[in-house]
């Protein structure tokens, strides 16, 4: 009996061994894949969140600036900040050493003896002189910080602007200004009806070679501003090196197209943008009847400013020469 009943156990426990080894085949795999679904949906939301969570950290307003943009600064004068730490520490010191000196200087005219009066005037001289340069220093390196914060954020806010372009298969497509960074030069030619439309004019005269070196012409027409009359007109054609205009081909092209040749989008945006290169072009004495141009490098700074409307064959050779290799962080 004892016999019997260790072989059935025996088999009992086979029997409930091999339905373990046969049925988790399926339910095994089953689990490997809800174990990896599970850890690819929990490294996604933890690459969300970081991705969100740097995004508002490089989003977040200091003193009226971003961490982006208080980052792309240092990156462009590495050294500020050490200077603007050494600067008031150095200008501390030597008040501190004036002070001293302005001290004994008092004392000796007291008549305390035991100090030299022509050092000790010296050393107050050469003391004053020191905390008063390094606070010049400091207050200098302290306004470019300002002026380049004020330019990089003009910058990060012509990057969120947005125009219609052609692409050169002939497909239509709306994109900010940060889509051609690293890729296309951008002149912003601004003016009245008569400049917008020779703008548009030199562009297609000059597509073929604009188009090649990356260079991409934008109007945008202000308000109250001054017409020019048909002979200025005609001139500044000519000035830009386009053809006298065929009879009703202006108006036929007038909204039309190209690789090189792009349109506002939200005009008052941009409008609102631009208003403080108008003044700085009224403030230098600049005629805005005849229209600025605006270059938007592809670094997305704006390092030049001209009056007028550069020809075609200007603007297609000093993009060409601005054509070389550059980078700069993806945060950016």
């Amino acid at each position: 009996m004892n016999t019997r009943t260790s072989l059935a156990v025996i088999l009992l426990a086979l029997c409930f061994h091999g339905s373990l080894c046969f049925l988790p085949a399926g339910f095994a795999g089953f689990q490997r894949h809800a174990c990896r679904s599970s850890s690819m949906r929990s490294a996604a939301a933890r690459r969300v969140t970081i991705m969100s969570d740097k995004e508002d950290f490089l989003n977040r307003d200091i003193g009226g600036f971003t961490q982006k943009q208080r980052f792309r600064e240092e990156i462009e004068s590495p050294f500020r900040k050490i200077r603007l730490f050494l600067f008031p520490a150095a200008a501390a010191s030597a008040a501190l050493g004036a002070f001293i000196a302005g001290t004994r200087l008092l004392a000796i005219s007291t008549g305390v003896t035991g100090y030299d009066f022509d050092q000790t005037l010296q050393n107050f001289g050469i003391d004053v002189l020191g905390a008063t340069g390094f606070a010049l220093l400091y207050w200098n390196d302290l306004n470019a910080r300002d002026r380049d914060l004020v330019r990089i954020a003009r910058s990060g806010k012509l990057s969120t602007l947005t125009l219609k372009i052609v692409s050169e298969t002939g497909r239509e497509a709306s994109l900010p200004m940060k889509a051609f960074r690293k890729q296309r030069r951008i002149a912003i030619i601004a003016g009245g009806k008569d400049v917008v439309q020779v703008a548009r004019e030199m562009a297609r005269a000059g597509a073929e070679d604009l188009t090649k070196v990356g260079a991409i012409v934008l109007p945008l027409q202000l308000d109250q501003v001054g017409e020019l009359d048909p002979a200025e007109v005609e001139g500044l054609r000519r000035a830009v090196g386009v053809p006298e205009a065929a009879e009703g081909k202006e108006e036929a092209d007038s909204e039309s197209l190209l690789p090189c040749l792009a349109a506002p989008l939200f005009v008052e945006k941009w409008k609102d943008w631009i208003q403080d290169e108008q003044k700085r072009a009224v403030d230098q004495g600049l005629d805005l009847k005849n229209g600025i141009t605006i270059y938007v490098e592809r670094s997305g700074y704006i390092k030049k400013r001209s009056a007028g409307i550069p020809s075609w064959r200007t603007l297609a050779e000093d993009t060409k020469a601005r054509n070389r290799p550059y980078g700069m962080p993806e945060f950016f």
